[in-house]
């Protein structure tokens, strides 16, 4: 398995180079009404028709917000290297880090439980999302 970090500054430069993406997508979590139970469910799904359609890919993704504002700060692939690259070249990785960010944002700003940290989990094109209490999250990565 290969083991990929992102550091705070590398991550959100990252959203300052796609900013007007970052925004469109900040803009529409704005639109909706409210934030229900398969809101990030439906968001992942959308990721997935779009990249991981036929996708043999298995991992997961340990994501963390340790800042005031609850933006991504962290986040370790453990995948395959041949899985990562592909995922990391096809766009998915970079739109997947993007939507992270902003579901952590939001989340906070509608005071939904676990809004800190999660994990992603990649099984060809199948994905979820499991937002996790602190002492879980940190069990998990350990492993």
């Amino acid at each position: 398995m290969r083991l990929c970090r992102r550091s705070t500054v590398s991550y959100r430069l990252g959203i300052a180079q796609g900013k007007r993406h970052h925004e469109q997508a900040l803009q529409l979590t704005k639109e909706l009404p409210g934030i229900h139970a398969s809101f990030d469910q439906a968001r992942l799904n959308q990721l997935a028709e779009q990249y991981l359609t036929g996708s043999s890919a298995e991992g997961q993704v340990f994501f963390l917000s340790d800042s005031d504002d609850n933006r991504l700060d962290h986040a370790r692939w453990l995948f395959e290297e041949a899985d990562h690259d592909a995922l990391k070249n096809s766009g998915f990785k970079t739109h997947l880090m993007e939507l992270l960010d902003i579901l952590l944002v939001y989340r906070t700003k509608h005071n939904k439980p676990n809004a800190g940290q999660g994990v992603v989990k990649i099984r060809g094109n199948d994905i979820t999302i499991e937002w996790l209490l602190k002492s879980e999250f940190e069990e998990l990565r350990a492993v």
